[in-house]
């Protein structure tokens, strides 16, 4: 979860020639925060949470 928190961190303080571009990364960051409190505070598998971050990421880069 660091590792992806870091990674959405240097996008978003990277830029884009437009703000509206940075929404998905943040809307990304904003779901993992919530799931991974999810996860640690209801003990749930964390592989789903994996698989749901690769494809929350997807989303972010398709915009």
């Amino acid at each position: 979860v660091d590792t992806v928190r870091d990674w959405l961190s240097a996008q978003l303080r990277r830029g884009a020639p437009a703000p509206a571009r940075l929404a998905p990364y943040a809307e990304a960051w904003s779901r993992l925060d919530a799931a991974a409190r999810d996860v640690l505070t209801l003990n749930l598998d964390r592989r789903a949470l994996v698989f749901a971050v690769f494809g929350w990421l997807a989303e972010a880069a398709r915009g």
